[in-house]
C-alpha cells in the first residue's frame, strides 16, 4: 500500500478532499498530513502568530489520522522524502514544484488547487506504484 500525505490549509481543510483521504485509508493506504504550520505558537516577524491547530487536529481526529508533521513554514519536501511519501497533495504549486524537481523525492505531487481531476491525477499515480 502507498504512503499518501496531505497540506492541510486548501486541502485536507476541504470536505470533498476529507472524503477522499477516509477512502484512501478504508483500502489501506497509509495517510499522514504535512503541513507547513507552527507547531506552536511563536514570534514571526515582530508578530505573534497564535495558531492553536485545533482544527487541524479536529479533522485529523474525525479521520484517524495520527501521523500529523509540521514544518514549521519550512518546504514540505524533505519530511515528504524522510518519510518515503508516494504521493502527496497540496493546493500550493511551490511546494509541489519542488517535489518535482528534487532528484531525491520519489513522491507524485497532485495540485488540487483549481484542479477539478486531482481525484482522477491521484487515482493514476497510485495505479503507477502497483
Amino acid at each position: 500500500m502507498a504512503k499518501i500525505s496531505f497540506d492541510f490549509d486548501g486541502t485536507l481543510a476541504r470536505e470533498t478532499i476529507q472524503r477522499y483521504a477516509t477512502e484512501l485509508i478504508d483500502r489501506g493506504h497509509e495517510v499522514c498530513i504535512i503541513t507547513s504550520r507552527l507547531k506552536s505558537p511563536r514570534p514571526l516577524y515582530g508578530l505573534k502568530m497564535m495558531v492553536d491547530n485545533k482544527d487541524l487536529y479536529e479533522v485529523a481526529d474525525r479521520l484517524g489520522i495520527t501521523d500529523i508533521n509540521f514544518t514549521n513554514l519550512q518546504s514540505k519536501v524533505e519530511t515528504v522524502k524522510a518519510k518515503d511519501i508516494d504521493l502527496h497533495l497540496d493546493d500550493c504549486s511551490f511546494e509541489l514544484q519542488e517535489i518535482a524537481s528534487d532528484p531525491d523525492c520519489k513522491a507524485a505531487g497532485v495540485s488540487v488547487w483549481r484542479t477539478p481531476n486531482w481525484r482522477n491525477k491521484c487515482e493514476k499515480a497510485l495505479r503507477r506504484l502497483q
